[in-house]
């Protein structure tokens, strides 16, 4: 069935923010963990068996490096960690202004705590510094926002990102898309239920926010290969799925935490493996 794989991405989203909601802060961060190491495993295994579709290893090659080279060069990691630093820090300014406006309508009435408040002015700076540059990494090495101050759009904004920007999602559409079946989609259901759980469990229940988007993204990734599958011959998809195979590698050994790949620099070498494959077919042809 068509968008079985998002359908059910979104319902796993919804029931792990239900369950991340419900559970608050009682689920032990060493189950959360262990349950990643798991689904870490798992890419590594879709990875190389996509890795082995390749057909034409010389452009699976030349696809990641000129990929690399092309998301490198337009930074496209780096554009998407300023891209949730900048959501970041105007949420947090807004709150901020927010405390700072009912610090003002609401002074302390004890002269001694204002007096206790004066014997040491830099501490207060020094906390406000530490709380400012205290980040957390989540097992993509994405940012998040600092611990002392998460704010509901910050999950939002992030889950955003984590759910929905990735080689697992632009793959698993369109292999969706094309008839090869949903279980890479479904593979990142779990992956996703799991996460939802996490930022449910830190922000609430307004994480569920996202499987609109997610949704929507999603279904228009696998909607789109469906109208392109057809002008994709056995040789081009093969190498399309290799490639994809390989940037899942360097997911899994980010989600593993042995090595940070920064995939999403690579994502261009799932647009170049077809291009490539299509331009050495026009070459044979023409000599």
């Amino acid at each position: 069935m068509i968008l079985q794989g998002t359908i059910v991405n979104t319902l796993a989203v919804l029931l792990g923010v239900a369950l991340g909601a419900t559970l608050g802060k009682r689920l032990p961060e060493r189950i959360t963990r262990t349950l990643f190491v798991g689904i870490g495993l798992f890419t590594l295994f879709l990875g190389l068996k996509l890795s082995l579709e390749i057909k034409e290893p010389l452009l699976a090659l030349l696809s990641i490096l000129i990929g690399g080279i092309l998301g490198s060069a337009i930074e496209l990691d780096q554009r998407l960690r300023n891209l949730v630093e900048r959501y970041t820090n105007v949420s947090s300014k807004t709150d901020a202004e927010s405390q700072s406006t009912n610090e003002v309508a609401s002074p302390s009435s004890n002269p001694s705590d204002q007096t206790g408040e004066k014997e040491n002015p830099g501490a207060e700076d020094l906390n406000s510094e530490a709380h400012r540059t205290e980040l957390r990494k989540d097992h993509r090495g994405q940012i998040s926002t600092p611990v002392e101050s998460r704010h509901p759009m910050h999950g939002v904004i992030n889950a955003f990102l984590l759910f929905c920007v990735g080689s697992m999602t632009v793959l698993g559409c369109l292999q969706e898309g094309m008839g090869k079946g949903s279980d890479l989609l479904l593979a990142k259901s779990t992956l996703d239920g799991i996460s939802s759980i996490a930022l449910a469990s830190a922000f609430g229940a307004i994480i569920g926010l996202v499987a609109i988007p997610l949704f929507i993204f999603q279904s228009s990734l696998t909607l789109a290969a469906v109208y392109v599958a057809p002008f994709l011959d056995d040789a081009t998809l093969a190498n399309l799925n290799g490639v994809g195979g390989l940037l899942l590698l360097g997911l899994a050994l980010e989600i593993l935490e042995l090595r940070n790949i920064k995939v999403l620099n690579l994502l261009p070498a799932l647009v170049l493996a077809p291009v490539l494959t299509n331009l050495q077919a026009l070459a044979t042809t023409l000599s």
